[in-house]
């Protein structure tokens, strides 16, 4: 036999012994084709669902939190707490005079509303704004948001305690970080006017 008759015969040997079982392979490759794409769409149908759950029992509250966030009190907004103060404590007109050099020297009227607003006179060297201001009151504090849109702007309200004695108003600073005015209120005892 010759070589070439040989190869063949082992060719041919060989093909015989292969018998590749197509339709068993195929069968097994689908089957386990759809069992993980049965569990692909359960475990995504439970990641919804833990995610709607977890919204519906969370989401009020992450939505009030964040609403809480963006609620931000005015920055002239004095009052800290819903009760009403006494504001007929002080509410009156009252006048001092400042002595120091610069444009709060001079005349300064202010008169205190029952509605905790403020109205104030200057001497004719001040350039700003003398309404629209606030003050609060309890106890022995007073706390003021005046001259809140140019000498003290950028800056906290001032709190002073405040006592009244036989028609003079006297502020002492506690903190205040505005210099012009702490030098207007507490420079002078102010003078109750008629």
């Amino acid at each position: 036999m010759s070589i070439e008759r040989r190869i063949r015969d082992g060719f041919e040997q060989n093909a015989a012994d292969l018998h590749p079982q197509v339709e068993v392979m195929l069968a097994t490759v689908v089957s386990r084709t759809r069992r993980r794409v049965l569990l692909h769409r359960v475990s995504s149908v439970v990641a919804v669902a833990v995610v709607v759950v977890a919204a519906v029992t969370f989401g009020p509250r992450a939505l009030d939190g964040l609403r809480s966030l963006r609620r931000v009190a005015p920055a002239n907004s004095l009052h800290p707490s819903v009760t009403i103060p006494a504001f007929d404590q002080m509410a009156g007109m009252y006048s001092t005079t400042v002595k120091a050099k610069g444009v709060t020297a001079g005349v300064w009227t202010m008169q205190l509303r029952t509605d905790g607003t403020m109205v104030i006179s200057a001497p004719q060297s001040y350039p700003g704004a003398v309404s629209g201001f606030q003050f609060d009151l309890w106890g022995d504090r007073f706390r003021t948001n005046a001259f809140i849109g140019d000498l003290c702007s950028g800056l906290a309200p001032g709190l002073y305690r405040w006592q009244r004695a036989g028609g003079e108003l006297m502020l002492t600073p506690i903190q205040d970080d505005c210099a012009a005015r702490v030098g207007v209120f507490s420079s002078h005892p102010w003078r109750q006017r008629s």
